[in-house]
């Protein structure tokens, strides 16, 4: 199952972590466990980075500060998460980025 995230449900604008966020990805894991389901994190938009048809919303590979905050976000995922099948899924994205 692919489960489509923007960065604003797991932070604010100022990239505090919004738990209630990884709260509804855990539970999506839950559900996907007990059918047997695997589970894609799909990350379409994060601050200064989306997948729209919008070129100038796409600054993020431009700019460090946003770049760092999206590894940051992809870190905060492996770290919010509670099932370690996935986590380590992230894990793996995290070594290539």
């Amino acid at each position: 199952m692919r489960l489509p995230i923007d960065y604003n449900v797991l932070e604010d604008e100022d990239g505090n972590i919004i738990e209630n966020g990884y709260a509804h990805i855990n539970d999506c894991i839950t559900w996907c466990r007990k059918y047997g389901l695997s589970l894609i994190l799909d990350l379409h938009k994060t601050k200064g980075g989306s997948f729209d048809n919008n070129p100038e919303d796409n600054i993020m590979f431009e700019n460090h500060e946003l770049w760092s905050r999206f590894i940051s976000l992809w870190k905060q995922l492996d770290f919010g998460l509670s099932d370690e099948h996935y986590a380590s899924c992230i894990d793996k994205i995290i070594q290539y980025l």
